[in-house]
């Protein structure tokens, strides 16, 4: 029997988000009125501060609220205890230490929590709100299946320094392995790693990060092996290996949906088809998580700060030596607030926002889910080459593609399709009313609403499309 306890109203990813509010990126930082740059690109303040900012492109890194420092914890999914909504979350990680965003539920049966995709929808991801900066992070789940369907296994920074597995639910006995540093996607790096029927079978699949590498490993086994030394940057001299605070991300979403790119849709194994026989009595396809364990592991010495509470960034470069231990709060007092001024200006805690989100409409299936390559801007980008890194870590199975800041660009060889996995964080969609969504709760002063469960808007890189 499954205890729906959790409705499936999406979160209110951008709450912070106002019409007149710039885009941020690479040589264009968020103006003080909107201090901070979000995942996809956009000025906010509020709940943008503590989900996904970007020190990189905010007014100062300090706009960014702190960011909860590792603790040692096991989560058994037995319950919804301590997962919240997106919308919901202030940063408060010990009292909320997951977030969610999509439609969640309790299987009492199996045991753990479903993270479920509706017909229609863009899926469901459940987000750790603890930062793991070096350490052992394993997670005890069922993958969802069939062709189109994708469930994800991510460790993601607010930098986009990345660790992830991706599983394509028409393979259920490979598990797909890749890193990215700050958002630059290269596929090359990917490496496949057998498993015994993801659907089936629970697995236990492990992530070990340390300064010098990182294993990949699933019930035990390390299934790859990455050395910090073999990511060197020829040009740069620096080494483009993950380096800054992640936090976990469990997700499911439609590889093979209507919005998706030709090429990413063949990646997934096809279209998806929402009305599967095989989808079963409940009528949507879903990923099953057990549980999850976060180990932490020392801080890098030389490491400045002596703090026990919080992670903070001291440069706007994203760069790991320049991470912080603090004892400053994680918690935004207001949703108007900032991580230079958590109250916010009205001064009024847990208040809502003074500036209005934008309107979505939440059956939207605009490029905003995922990051479209148009040929005009194939050809603008064909020319920016993935950075030079040497080193033995080549086993790849997919050609080359990188996303860096706002941009995406395809490569490959002429009548390629590509392939590659997609990946990132996943945020939901607001609405104020509009489109075909329905309001699923307001409250007063400025409104906030969110959208319903029939879609969301992806932020960050949640699938790479190629062409």
């Amino acid at each position: 029997m499954l205890t729906r306890t959790l409705i499936g109203a999406l979160a209110l990813a951008s709450a912070g988000l106002a019409d007149d509010a710039p885009k941020c990126g690479p040589g264009n930082s968020c103006p003080e009125k909107y201090p901070c740059c979000d995942s996809t690109g956009q000025c906010g303040n509020g709940i943008v501060c503590v989900n996904g900012c970007d020190p990189r492109y905010s007014f100062e890194p300090g706009a960014c609220m702190p960011m909860p420092q590792c603790q040692n914890k096991n989560w058994d999914f037995k319950s919804t205890d301590g997962i919240v909504k997106q919308a919901d979350y202030m940063g408060d990680a010990d009292k909320d230490p997951w977030y969610y965003v999509g439609d969640i539920e309790v299987d009492d049966d199996e045991g753990g929590v479903r993270l479920t995709m509706k017909k229609d929808t863009t899926g469901t991801v459940l987000t750790s709100t603890h930062f793991l900066w070096y350490g052992n992070m394993k997670a005890t789940l069922k993958t969802s299946h069939l062709q189109g369907v994708v469930t994800d296994f991510i460790l993601m920074s607010d930098v986009k320094d990345e660790i992830d597995y991706e599983f394509v639910g028409n393979n259920l006995n490979n598990a797909q392995t890749n890193y990215y540093f700050q958002g630059w996607l290269d596929y090359q790096k990917e490496v496949d790693a057998s498993v015994d029927d993801t659907y089936d079978n629970f697995h236990t699949y492990e992530v070990d990060w340390t300064e010098d590498r990182i294993e990949w490993r699933i019930d035990g086994e390390t299934k790859r092996t990455l050395k910090k030394e073999d990511t060197k940057n020829q040009t740069t001299g620096e080494y483009n290996y993950p380096q800054t605070p992640a936090r976990l991300q469990l997700g499911i979403w439609p590889g093979g949906g209507d919005g998706q790119g030709q090429g990413t849709v063949e990646w997934a194994g096809g279209k998806i088809d929402w009305d599967s026989d095989q989808i079963g009595g409940d009528g949507y396809y879903y990923a099953l998580v057990k549980s999850v364990e976060m180990t932490c592991y020392d801080a890098p010495s030389g490491t400045s700060g002596s703090g026990s509470k919080s992670y903070v960034y001291t440069d706007s470069d994203g760069m790991g030596k320049n991470v912080a231990l603090s004892d400053n709060s994680t918690v935004l007092e207001s949703l108007d607030g900032t991580g230079l001024n958590p109250e916010g200006s009205d001064k009024k805690k847990n208040s809502t926002s003074s500036v209005s989100a934008p309107n979505v409409s939440a059956m939207s299936k605009s490029s905003k889910s995922v990051p479209n390559v148009s040929e005009k801007s194939k050809s603008k980008t064909q020319s920016k080459s993935v950075p030079d890194v040497t080193g033995s870590d080549s086993a790849a199975t997919a050609s080359a593609t990188m996303v860096g800041g706002d941009e995406t660009s395809g490569s490959g060889d002429s009548g390629s399709t590509g392939s590659g996995s997609g990946s990132g964080s996943a945020a939901a969609a607001t609405a104020s009313g509009s489109g075909s969504g329905s309001a699923a709760s307001s409250s007063s002063g400025s409104m906030v609403t969110m959208a319903s469960s029939a879609g969301m808007v992806v932020l960050g890189l949640f699938a790479a499309t190629f062409f």
